[in-house]
This record gives structure tokens, sequence and C-alpha cells, in this order.
């Protein structure tokens, strides 16, 4: 861990060297260029051409190819992290969890792991000047994936063998994208061909598909229907919530969050498989077209990897003081406080564009997450009191799983703009869109 607290000047310069285009801005040149009429571009409402003399009859467009220099930083960032990881993990292993229940042990797990590993990404996003906002949440989220764990390793509910051994702890921290281990031997699963035929031929349809997406929503400016919610304005009534172009909006915003996280996480997934030889968890389950309920949703669709620590991290500790209800609420609090620190470390990109003498184009409003978040778990607490409802129980018995996941759908999408629109403001999503190819406007 001190190497990472006090890198060399040497190893910093080298780093450095990597990240020297910041990627703050899309500077990509287009690969070639096509044209469309202006009558056409203007029946897509929203999309109209201005109304100037160069784009009076014709509309340029150009396709940009996917900036490889985004996907190797990004991979040098989760190797840097992994690298932190794993000193982490071995100091977890000898202070925690083999002096587990000591005083000692808590005081190692609440008084340096977790303030070390929250201000870490701090601490590299300075160092390492970075401007992209998807970098920059790439960085947060792995530290709390780490500061989860600890929680894990104080209260004695990591998964099943990891702990048997200092190897096997450091295989479960130093991967992004979760190592899968045997329940009985307790060592890494090892990946099949089959398994890597299966991510590759996921990963290039959606590699494709997140191209398209971004096209579109930098056409729109992220909002393709009409709708009188825009990106940093709220609702003013119920209507507005469920004004139907809202509700396409959100869930096209949805679709898109679901695409980069699984993309991102098949690419990352894929260079551990191929660097490891071991499998790895998979991170999606198509949460948005095939959920029968708000538990089935979040515990076993959407982001498998996140909420695997926090169920073991949070929700099994204060399950094993209190009520599910209690444990699940507070599981739902902690994830709302996790996304609130993810925007304030990707904030850093407003200090570091102050030091450079240009106006900060990013004003964070923190709690709309929180809220999000607190709401889906409130959600979760009716389930479960209902759950012996007779009208819930129809629902379950004889409704269409298409029609189920319609209404799951609708407890969350008309306010899923308090989770989305935060990313769009930031310019998280355009900072994403460098790695994939886009057609844009010339």
């Amino acid at each position: 861990m001190e190497l990472l607290l006090q890198p060399s000047s040497s190893i910093l310069q080298a780093l450095l060297s990597q990240f020297t285009d910041k990627l703050e801005q899309d500077t990509r040149e287009p690969i070639f260029t096509f044209q469309f009429p202006a009558n056409l571009i203007a029946l897509l409402g929203k999309a109209n051409i201005e109304n100037d003399p160069s784009s009076s009859t014709t509309v340029y467009y150009g396709l940009l190819g996917p900036k490889l220099l985004f996907w190797w930083q990004l991979i040098l960032l989760v190797a840097i992290q992994s690298i932190n990881a794993v000193a982490v993990a071995c100091f977890i292993y000898k202070f925690i969890i083999k002096q587990r229940g000591t005083t000692t042990a808590f005081l190692s797990g609440y008084a340096i792991v977790l303030p070390y590993v929250l201000w870490m990404p701090f601490k590299l996003c300075r160092a390492l000047e970075l401007q992209n906002m998807a970098q920059m949440l790439t960085l947060a989220v792995s530290t709390a994936l780490v500061f989860f764990r600890c929680f894990e390793a104080m209260y004695g509910t990591s998964p099943a063998k990891v702990e048997q051994d200092l190897l096997s702890y450091c295989l479960y921290y130093c991967a992004l994208v979760q190592l899968r281990f045997d329940s009985e031997t307790g060592k890494p699963i090892k990946v099949t061909k089959e398994e890597m035929q299966t991510k590759v031929l996921q990963f290039a349809p959606n590699f494709f598909l997140m191209g398209v997406l971004n096209s579109i929503f930098h056409c729109f400016t992220y909002l393709p229907f009409p709708t009188s919610i825009l990106t940093d304005q709220t609702a003013e009534s119920w209507a507005d919530l469920f004004h139907w172009g809202h509700l396409c909006n959100n869930l096209a915003l949805a679709f898109l969050t679901y695409f980069g996280l699984d993309t991102g996480s098949l690419l990352i997934g894929c260079s551990i498989n191929l660097i490891s030889g071991c499998s790895t968890i998979s991170m999606n389950d198509e949460p948005l077209t095939k959920s029968t309920s708000v538990s089935d949703f979040w515990g076993r669709r959407w982001n498998q990897l996140v909420h695997g620590v926090l169920k073991r991290g949070i929700f099994k500790p204060v399950r094993n003081y209190f009520p599910k209800s209690i444990a699940t609420i507070v599981t739902f609090v902690f994830s709302g406080l996790f996304h609130e620190y993810v925007i304030l470390v990707t904030a850093l990109k407003n200090e570091s564009l102050s030091s450079q003498g240009t106006n900060t184009h990013y004003d964070p409003r923190y709690g709309k997450h929180m809220a999000f978040f607190a709401w889906n778990g409130f959600m979760m607490i009716v389930e479960y009191f209902l759950a012996d409802n007779f009208i819930l129980l129809w629902i379950g018995n004889k409704l269409p799983q298409p029609i189920k996941t319609m209404i799951i759908l609708m407890l969350v999408i008309p306010i899923s703009h308090w989770f989305t629109h935060e990313y769009v403001n930031s310019g998280f999503y355009d900072d994403l869109s460098i790695g994939y190819p886009k057609i844009v406007r010339l």
C-alpha cells in the first residue's frame, strides 16, 4: 500500500505519459462521410436542422471510429486499482480476517481500510489528472467494491471458501468483474472455450448497438421524445412523470445505461478471462425485458456485481441483528450513498478544468440518487409485506411474463431520471461514447 500512497516520480511519469490525452472532448475525425436530404432529417422532429443556408438542402454526417486509447487507459486504470485492491486484501487478511471479532479487526476496518479506499480515487484522479467521466466513474466503482468487501471481512459474510488462504482472497479482490469460485474447493473456476465464445458473441453486437444508441441520443441531446422534464429540471406534477414522452425517454436512457454497463463488463471480463484463465460472473440477466418482480429485478438480474457486495457486505450483517425489512432499507440506503460517492468523485473534473482556467460545466445535484434507491428499497419492502396478497399472487400466476415486466418497470421508470439525468448533465454518456463508433452531424 505504501507504494501507492507515495508513488515514485518515475512510476508516476510513466503513468502520466499514458494519460496525456485526457479524452474530455471528442476530437475524432470521421472515417467517412455521407449525406441526407434536409427535408428527410426534418421529419425527425427534435432532430430537425437549423434554418441556415448551408443546411437548407443537404445534411452531412460522419462516422467516427472507436477511440482505442479510451479502452487502453481504462484497462490501465483497472490494473492500477487491481494492484491496490490486492494490497488492501493482504492487509485485510492479516489484520481483520485472522483476527475477526477483535477490537484490532474492527479498528483496522473502520479506522484504516474504509477511509483509505474512499480516499484513493481522489488521489488517483488528481495524480493522473483524469477528466474523462467514464474513467473516473470506473475508479470510483472499483473502490466501492473493496469498501463493501471490507464489511464482508469484518462480519464474516465473504463468499464461501475465498478466505481459505491468502491467494484465494487476493484473487477475489484483484478482478473488477468478480471471478467465479468453486463452492466445494474454493478455487477459481477455469474459463471454458464455450464461455469465451458466448461472451465474444454477446460483446460484438452490444458494442455496435452502443454506437447506434450513442449516435441517436447525441442527435436528440438525450431526450428523443417530447417532454416537459428536461435534464436540468424536475417534474412539476404527477402528469409530467407519467407523460408518454417522459416514460419513453427514461426507458431509452435505461437501455443505454444497461448496454453500457453490460458491454464494458463483457470487455473487462473477457480480458480477465484471457489473462487469468478463470471464469467471471455475468453482470446482468436481461432485467429490462425479463424481470417478474421488484426483487427479481434488483436481486437476480440488474448489476449482480454490486448486488453481491451489497448483499454480503451490508444486508447479511444487518440481517443478523434486525428484521429483513430493516436490512433491505439499510442496503438500499448504502446503495444510494455509494452512487452519491461516485458523483462526488466524478465532480473532480470541475477541479481539473478550473486549474486550467476553464469554466466548470457541471454542477452536481446531490441527493437524487439517494432518493432513487430509497424509493426502490421501499418498493422491495412493499412487495415483501404483500407477498401473500391475492392480487399479487394472481399477477404472478396468471399474467404473461412481458406484462409482469411492464408492471415492474412502471414502478421505477417514471422516476429513473433521478438516476440517469445526473449522468447526462455530467457528460458521462458523451465521455463514454468516445470508446464506441458514433455518427455525428458535420
